[in-house]
């Protein structure tokens, strides 16, 4: 009785085989193709024997023929490396792993036996015909036996799958409930997110418009600003005296911060110049030995009222911007802060929520080829089945 009609649950027997699990029945089948194939491998030690003769035959081989002589040691190294390759498969232990290795090197020894150019072999082949044409024979009677065996080992890929599709099968049932909890849950996630996302939008449009109305305080509060910043310029140009107050400062040598300043930066000194030093300055300075007239005259022209004018007027203006921008600031700036924070928030939860969207329709297909593997199983399982039987039939 063949392997099929084992797992078809045909009767070799009073008791019925089917009563045996598939597992029981392949490894029953297993140990069959194992005694054949350890039975071929101790054929084939008994060939590789017979090669290994033949070698020695051939290197041992009296020559005296000068021509034939030129070739002894090719004839040597081929030998000898030859023989190196058969000793070198030894009988195996009696399991499948281990015979198998040894008759899939028996199989590949016709490709790498001596290691020969093709000019060497046909050295060889000339001048040794008899010999090198009874390796070959036996050559090749090793290569058919390992192939045989090959071919019956080969069924025991078709087992492994019948294994593995068994295991799937057995794990269906439990991945479909896995797959259905899943679904329940992200259907739930995915309304609780939606919800969310709904009332963030809210917030953020509501944010908008409060940044909106801030923002244009922001726009008129730099139209103040442009007018200050004219002052600046105003006062820097009618106190733009700064060669003058540089020959004060070298020739009394005067290490004064106030006066450094107007050098520097007259309207920013202006505003730190309550007692309007920069008149004494002025005065003291226009008692020096000064030769450009216009610079005189430039000096002279600056009018202590119009100076006091000025910087009260300029101090109004900078404080009161100040204050403004100080009030402006601490509202806009948190409220950006806010807003930027919110639209974050949105973009985050739009994405989870596309996630969950596609965590869904994968979900859906997961589903849908779960059940087609389910119906798909049995046909695959017993295909695999009928594989397996014709290819042990082939190797018998």
């Amino acid at each position: 009785m063949g392997f099929l009609d084992l797992l078809r649950g045909k009767k070799s027997s009073p008791k019925p085989v089917g009563m045996l699990s598939e597992q029981e029945l392949l490894e029953a089948r297993e140990n069959e193709i194992l005694e054949f194939a350890y039975n071929s491998a101790i054929n084939l030690c008994d060939e590789l024997r017979e090669l290994d003769e033949l070698f020695e035959r051939l290197s041992n081989k009296e020559i005296s023929d000068v021509r034939v002589k030129k070739e002894k040691k090719l004839v040597e190294r081929y030998c000898s490396v030859s023989r190196q390759q058969v000793t070198s498969l030894q009988m195996p232990d009696k399991n499948l792993p281990a015979t198998a290795a040894f008759i899939k090197a028996c199989a590949n020894l016709s490709t790498e036996l001596g290691r020969l150019s093709q000019r060497e072999a046909l050295r060889i082949r000339y001048f040794f015909e008899d010999e090198f044409r009874r390796i070959a024979e036996k050559v090749k009677a090793i290569d058919e036996q390992a192939q045989q065996a090959m071919q019956r080992l080969s069924a025991l890929d078709t087992h492994d799958k019948v294994r593995q599709l068994k295991g799937e099968s057995e794990s269906l049932g439990t991945q479909r409930s896995d797959v259905e909890k899943r679904h329940a849950v992200l259907v739930g996630r995915l309304a609780d997110q939606q919800q969310n996302l709904g009332e963030a939008h809210k917030e953020q449009a509501r944010l908008s418009r409060q940044l909106a109305d801030y923002e244009e305080q922001q726009k008129k509060l730099g139209q103040k600003q442009h007018t200050v910043e004219i002052m600046k310029q105003d006062a820097d140009t009618y106190l733009s005296i700064s060669r003058l107050l540089k020959r004060l400062r070298h020739d009394r040598m005067k290490d004064d911060s106030l006066l450094n300043e107007y050098i520097q930066t007259p309207h920013v000194a202006l505003l730190k110049d309550e007692a309007l030093k920069i008149c004494d300055y002025i005065a003291e300075a226009l008692t020096l030995p000064i030769e450009d007239p216009r610079l005189i005259q430039k000096s002279r022209s600056i009018d202590k009222a119009h100076v006091a004018g000025m910087r009260s007027q300029l101090l109004k203006s900078v404080q009161a911007l100040e204050a403004e921008q100080h009030t402006l600031a601490n509202t806009l700036q948190p409220l950006r802060d806010t807003s930027e924070k919110m639209a974050a928030k949105c973009e985050f939860l739009e994405k989870d929520v596309q996630e969950t969207k596609r965590q869904l329709a994968a979900n859906e297909k997961e589903q849908a080829a779960l059940e087609e593997r389910r119906q798909r199983m049995d046909v695959q399982r017993q295909k695999l089945v009928e594989v397996a039987a014709t290819t042990d039939r082939k190797g018998k």
